[in-house]
């Protein structure tokens, strides 16, 4: 199936892949950390902010687990050309799990978990997709803090996450191309 929307494509394949690699195990307990493997079922997408009432299927989930959330697009660089724009497409994926009262239990699974995934984000996999609605030209992942973390981000459970820039050339649309004209 060809998507026509962009966003969606990407978010799609991140939340996809993920479950895939839950799949493989490649979620799994390193050295001496004693940690349940992530399961497929404990990857899950959301669009847009956390519940502020702490409710929401991410907060039922089985942890360790991952939740990517869908955080918009903003203009890149430039806005493109007449048929074309520019957009940045914002991915959070954040690692949960239980908190124990100690920071450094788990860590090295931790760590290993989220090279994995930016490793595999790193080889921009939404470029191997052409999509009717644009392409993904460039990915950037980072770990800087977040905007309105409180927002966010599952607070108390959120272990680690990384933010995952999509840099796009979008089509724009018939209706685009008449609102800017006018």
């Amino acid at each position: 199936m060809v998507s026509t929307n962009l966003p969606f494509a990407c978010f799609n394949e991140t939340v996809k892949t993920l479950q895939e690699m839950a799949r493989k195990n490649v979620f799994t307990g390193i050295g001496d950390d004693r940690i349940s493997p992530v399961l497929e079922n404990s990857i899950v997408g959301r669009i847009g902010k956390r519940n502020p009432d702490g409710s929401g299927r991410e907060r039922h989930l089985d942890k360790p687990g991952f939740i990517v959330t869908y955080m918009g697009m903003k203009g890149g660089p430039s806005q493109g050309s007449l048929c074309h724009d520019d957009r940045v497409i914002r991915i959070l994926i954040q690692l949960i799990d239980d908190t124990d009262g100690y920071d450094d239990t788990n860590l090295e699974s931790y760590f290993e978990w989220m090279v994995s995934v930016r490793e595999w984000i790193q080889t921009n996999p939404y470029s191997n997709n052409r999509f009717r609605a644009g392409h993904v030209h460039l990915v950037h992942v980072t770990d800087e803090s977040l905007p309105d973390e409180d927002d966010w981000a599952i607070d108390r459970e959120m272990r680690m996450f990384t933010m995952v820039n999509c840099f796009a050339r979008m089509r724009r649309t018939k209706d685009q191309e008449k609102w800017r004209s006018t």
